[in-house]
């Protein structure tokens, strides 16, 4: 339970502070921009995920489950936190702003369907393999730095969703609907394709390793053919005899220490 609260609260700051951007952008004739807009997005990702360590987005912890980090049985609990989350910031803001609130940060794919899903699939892929494939203290500001980049990037063209409840708890509370189904569909499918990447990477790196040690017990079962040859008795320049084991002569002093 404590672990649904967390995502359901992080997910309730994600979503009012970023939706929140767009909406305070749209009312103050676009002071924040593109520009401010993303960051507000970025520093909320990095916060957030640093002091929660929650999902916030349904791709992730699709991807997660994908990856075998997350049990099959907490995938629906965490997307239903998430959206629970979500639905409130919506509300909230919507309270605050009244009839100010206008689309409520909705995501709009003014690029073209095809661009827009292209376009969402790749920023989901690119945020999701990043989260799976960093070491845990670097995803939080990786994260953060990732969706200010694809929102400034591409804020303008698809809203920059990469989050399925992110787009579909200001449309719902909001009514404006077109084009929906394009912010369900691709960041979960982008989120399913990064982690089948990430799989994949985890299976040549463990491949390479098992490859490495196994070269190393190979050195270690064989010594060199030198280190054979120290360790056979000295011959008489029979097979395993090696210059340091050929007879020498006696030196003069040692011969006349022995008369």
């Amino acid at each position: 339970m404590r672990k649904l609260l967390i995502e359901a609260s992080a997910t309730f700051g994600l979503v009012f502070f970023g939706t929140g951007a767009c909406v305070v952008d749209a009312v103050s004739g676009g002071r924040l921009g593109v520009v401010g807009v993303g960051l507000v997005w970025g520093v909320a990702v990095w916060a957030l995920a640093a002091v929660s360590g929650a999902h916030m987005n349904p791709a992730v912890t699709f991807a997660a489950w994908r990856s075998g980090r997350l049990p099959a049985g907490d995938v629906a609990p965490y997307a239903a936190a998430q959206a629970c989350g979500a639905f409130a910031a919506s509300i909230m803001l919507l309270v605050l702003f009244r009839e100010r609130a206008g689309a409520l940060g909705t995501t709009v794919p003014a690029a073209g369907l095809s661009v827009s899903f292209v376009l969402e699939f790749a920023m989901t892929f690119a945020l999701v393999l990043a989260v799976l494939r960093l070491p845990g203290r670097h995803v939080p500001a990786a994260a953060g730095m990732i969706v200010a980049l694809e929102a400034i990037f591409a804020g303008s063209l698809t809203g920059a969703s990469m989050n399925p409840v992110r787009s579909l708890a200001p449309a719902l509370v909001s009514g404006r609907l077109g084009g929906l189904w394009l912010y369900l569909l691709a960041p979960m499918l982008g989120g399913w394709a990064a982690a089948v990447v990430s799989s994949e990477q985890q299976l040549k790196a463990g491949d390479g390793e098992d490859d490495g040690q196994q070269a190393l017990d190979r050195r270690v079962r064989q010594p060199r053919a030198a280190e054979i040859g120290a360790h056979r008795p000295a011959g008489h320049g029979g097979e395993g005899q090696t210059p340091d084991d050929a007879w020498e002569a006696p030196r003069p002093a040692e011969i006349s220490d022995q008369s």
